[in-house]
């Protein structure tokens, strides 16, 4: 038996977000996968717009946030925030295998936020 966990798709816009979800759908017939919709979580990142009903699929609420792989994401959720999540988890790791050098993409990703 082989299974997918923790897929993420990450569109532009809402007329983006149909489309792939759309292609899922097709995979999904003609593979025989099975996609569990209730444990899908469909929602907007940082400031934008509130997502309209997406028929079949859980919307997150407007203010509300779900964990992914230890960061909390939601709508208002600031890039600074999420940065500082990662950055602690990277010291974590880097702790836990010994190294001590910062990662150079969150210190990019932190300077490209602070812009």
């Amino acid at each position: 038996m082989y299974f997918v966990d923790d897929t993420t798709l990450i569109s532009r816009n809402v007329p983006s977000l149909f489309q792939q979800l759309e292609l899922v759908q097709v995979y999904c017939q003609g593979s025989g996968a099975k996609l569990n919709q209730s444990k899908c979580v469909v929602f907007a990142l940082n400031k934008n717009p509130p997502l309209p009903t997406v028929p079949d699929y859980y919307v997150l609420p407007d203010g509300d946030t779900v964990n992914f792989l230890g960061v909390m994401f939601g709508r208002h959720n600031t890039t600074a925030q999420v940065i500082e999540t990662l950055d602690r988890h990277l010291a974590s790791a880097r702790m836990d295998v010994g190294v001590s050098k910062q990662c150079d993409f969150v210190n990019f990703v932190a300077r490209r936020a602070t812009l």
